[in-house]
């Protein structure tokens, strides 16, 4: 699945750049998403066949070494884990059409098929550094109309529109003062000449978007634009969740490991956190099936978020038959917070609050995945393993600016009830330091120890 992430300024390349599809080249697409095109020379072309290749790639191995070199250490903390959890699986991507190109920024279109059947498209931009590395990385989705829609080239009045625009929506940030701030940034920006010369919607998107991140440090907050007009943020219909629903299945809605293993350890990998109108019956059916363990093992390693009620939902199998008080959530535009709460109510079987849980976190586990490890961590009811996450704790809102433009803003901040505070900016920090790829065996190495000492108590004497 395609995730959203952001990109570099000053790279219009305006003398060297290419703003024209890329001619198609003979022979059709592997997946039958589009007609493929060749892969542009350059070094911003042989970053984007490698990337391509990276996530297309059977093994995770290849992507996880691909974002160690080919990413700057910022870059690869926003955005690695875009193609590490595209790897290893059954979804591969074409290249579809390169809608902007130069010798250190590519924009381009991709384009898969997913195992359910269903085409699946985005828009990658990036562009490099001095040293040849991706400084600055953005992906959003996109449709097959994005592709009969010839690439728009953006007049000197369609930047300046777009950023006032921009600027206008960002003061609804979360914080007053940050959005006074986002918006004094670009329209300064673009008074500057900061942005003359860039004529590709996405590359601008990337653009402003590294700028409004150097006010804030928020990973969640992004500018996009869209080749077509998107639909108004809407609750799904019946028949998107039906379609929905048919696409999760296959990875038992985002939980494709769920097993009791030697020594009475369940392992559960969890790559995101349907919400329970989508998910509840998978999610029940899961932690009722572990419920036997003597110890959990959560893995968050891929997990880059999804919905606060999945967190809630599946938290509530850890705990016992009164209601425990998580998280509350802060909506600036609203001015009211909203309260999380287990519910011992739900049906299945329970873990409970008396067996050792272990969660698992790498620098690529993000939003709703922090907020699971964070939690669990001030109530001392998991001890969490591995690296510390990427620091995001901001909710966002898909804020319409014009036909083509939108602003992905967080308007609204987690608070702990325990530390009154979050994980905005410092990520969860880990009891037990480990590297990502250690963290399981350490996790079951201590898991072993705690059974052993619960078998032999006198060992503790």
């Amino acid at each position: 699945m395609l995730s959203t992430l952001p990109l570099v300024t000053g790279c219009t390349g305006r003398s060297t750049a290419t703003h024209a599809s890329v001619a198609p080249t003979a022979g059709p697409s592997d997946t039958g998403a589009c007609a493929t095109v060749a892969f542009p020379k350059g070094p911003a072309g042989r970053r984007l066949a490698e990337l391509v290749a990276a996530t297309n790639a059977p093994e995770v191995a290849p992507a996880t070494a691909f974002v160690a070199s080919g990413m700057t250490d910022d870059v690869r903390q926003r955005h690695g884990g875009f193609v590490v959890g595209n790897a290893g699986d059954e979804l591969g991507f074409d290249l579809c059409r390169v809608d902007f190109v130069a010798p250190t920024a590519v924009v381009a279109t991709l384009g898969g098929k997913s195992p359910a059947g269903d085409f699946v498209y985005g828009v990658v931009a990036f562009a490099l550094d001095d040293h040849g590395k991706i400084a600055a990385f953005a992906v959003l989705p996109a449709t097959a109309a994005d592709l009969e829609v010839p690439v728009a080239k953006l007049s000197e009045s369609d930047v300046r529109t777009a950023v006032d625009g921009i600027a206008a929506a960002v003061t609804g940030y979360v914080f007053v003062d940050k959005g006074v701030a986002m918006a004094r940034r670009i329209r300064g920006q673009l008074a500057s000449g900061a942005y003359d010369g860039i004529e590709n919607g996405h590359l601008l998107a990337l653009v402003v978007s590294e700028d409004l991140y150097a006010v804030t440090g928020d990973k969640h907050l992004e500018a996009s634009y869209h080749a077509v007009a998107p639909e108004p943020p809407h609750d799904p219909t019946p028949a998107e969740l039906d379609a929905i629903k048919k696409v999760a299945v296959r990875d038992n809605f985002g939980m494709p490991v769920a097993e009791i293993r030697d020594g009475g350890i369940a392992y559960l990998k969890v790559l995101g956190f349907v919400p329970p109108e989508l998910g509840a019956e998978a999610m029940s059916a899961t932690m009722s099936k572990l419920a036997d363990a003597e110890v959990l093992i959560i893995d968050l390693r891929e997990n880059g978020g999804g919905s606060p009620e999945g967190v809630a939902y599946m938290a509530s199998y850890l705990f016992g038959d009164t209601p425990v008080h998580l998280n509350d959530i802060y909506n600036r535009q609203t001015d009211r917070t909203q309260s999380s709460y287990t519910n011992p109510e739900l049906p299945g079987r329970r873990l409970g609050p008396g067996k050792p849980v272990y969660v698992l976190t790498s620098s690529y586990t993000f939003s709703a995945a922090e907020e699971f490890a964070y939690d669990l961590q001030a109530l001392g009811r998991a001890t969490i393993v591995g690296e510390v996450t990427g620091g995001g704790a901001h909710p966002v809102e898909m804020v319409p600016v014009s036909e083509h433009w939108s602003v992905f803003l967080p308007t609204s901040r987690s608070i702990n009830p325990i530390t009154k505070t979050n994980w905005e900016g410092t990520g969860v920090q880990p009891d037990v330091v480990v590297p990502a790829a250690s963290a399981l065996d350490t996790a079951v190495e201590l898991a072993a120890k705690v059974r052993a000492t619960t078998a032999n108590p006198a060992r503790e004497r």
